[in-house]
This record gives structure tokens, sequence and C-alpha cells, in this order.
């Protein structure tokens, strides 16, 4: 659709003479789209339709096919996002190999160690008020947590600290057990406020616990011995 031109229209009468004078949009209507790369314009076949058929897409399929064709290739193996990249390292520090997600075609978990041991990664800087806080994403709200292990990177000035709990650790939910919106950890803290749900005792036993990657690895082995299969199907990297 294209906007021709805009001509007056006659005054109004309507018993009476405006003295005002209505401006009158003519439209046309228009196969021709704007390409949003190339800026010319093309017939409606040379663009592709959005999901659902209803709309087409900004771009024209040459100028999306020149782009792809130019994407520089992206390595699963290396995540792109720092505190994941921390807690893979910190794994290896540990003799645990691990990986993105990604990598094995996981998209939702953050890390995976031994190939099988699914974690999610949370981090938080010190909040001017003294507290980490740690939050969730609403798909992550919409069920529980998907991983078997929850890191919690805590960033210091002088460094991060990882905190490892279980991903089903009663802390992460509420009463009427979904997950939260987020928990928050306040050191020394002499009150505890309400959004405050992690004291100073969970989170000294929780740091450096990577003894809980090797038990969960454990109990998978125990699974599979038993003739029980992984939940996920994972993709050999």
């Amino acid at each position: 659709m294209t906007i021709s031109k805009v001509e007056p229209a006659q005054p109004l009468t309507a018993g009476f003479v405006s003295n005002h004078t209505r401006m009158v949009t003519v439209v046309e209507y228009t196969s021709l789209r704007k390409c949003v790369k190339c800026h010319e314009l093309k017939e409606a076949s040379e663009f592709y339709p959005r999901p659902g058929g209803r709309y087409l897409t900004a771009e024209c399929k040459e100028c999306m096919k020149k782009r792809s064709r130019n994407r520089v290739p992206v390595d699963r193996k290396v995540s792109t996002v720092p505190s994941e990249t921390d807690v893979i390292a910190e794994l290896h520090k540990q003799g645990i190999p691990a990986l993105p997600g990604k990598a094995l075609g996981q998209q939702w978990a953050d890390v995976i160690a031994y190939g099988a041991v699914l974690i999610e990664v949370k981090s938080a800087k010190r909040h001017y008020r003294g507290s980490y806080n740690f939050g969730f994403t609403p798909s992550q709200r919409a069920g529980k947590l998907r991983g078997d292990l929850v890191v919690l990177v805590c960033k210091h000035d002088d460094g991060n600290t990882f905190h490892v709990f279980y991903a089903n650790n009663p802390v992460f939910y509420g009463d009427d057990g979904k997950l939260k919106t987020g928990i928050a950890w306040t050191p020394n803290a002499k009150h505890k406020g309400r959004f405050i749900s992690l004291t100073d005792e969970m989170m000294y036993h929780a740091q450096d616990n990577w003894d809980l990657v090797e038990d969960h690895l454990t109990k998978i082995c125990a699974r599979l011995t038993m003739g029980y299969q992984l939940p996920i199907r994972l993709i050999a990297a």
C-alpha cells in the first residue's frame, strides 16, 4: 500500500458554510514493497512470508540470502555469555568436562557437565543496597527449572564465587510450588526481609560445592543401569 497524493476536499456544508478545509488522503493499493535493507521497491513475491503467512518479511529474499552467506559461523562449543564461560572454566579447573548446552543440542541448558548433567547459571553483581539479586525468566516461571543443578555466580570486585544447588531446592520455589520471580542474598544481613530468601549459611554451604555434579552423575548412571533412559536427547558435539 502506498500513499500517492494528498489533495484538499470541498468545504463541508450542512446548513452553513465551513471555513475549514478537510484534507483527504488518497490511498492506492499496490503489490510493490520496499526492502528495509536495499531500499528497492520489489514485488511481494520477492519477500518471504512470516510464520503464519499473514505478513511478509521486512527484508527481501535476495538481501536475506546475502546476509546468510556472509554470516560468520558460530562455534557452539564456546559460550558467548560471560557467566557461563566462568562456570565452564571453573568446572575445568575441578577436572570436570563441560560445554555450553547448545553444543549438545540443548538450547535451554546453559552448561552441560559430563555430557549429561544440566546446569542453570544465574549471575549477579552486588546491589548498592548490599544484596545479590538473581531473577528467573517468564518461561522458567511458567514451569520448573529444567536443569539438574543451579549455579549462582556472585560477581565481586576481586573475582567470582560459585554457589551450587540442586534445581529442586525449595529455596527457589514459593509455598504454591511455583518458581519464584527471583531470589536474593544479602551477606551478613541482620534482618531477613521478605525478598531475602538465601541465608549466609545456605550460600557458604553451597560455595564451590561441585560434589553435587559428581553426585548427580552417579544418580544418572544408576538410572541407566536400571534400564531407564535419560529425560533428554543429547547430540554429539
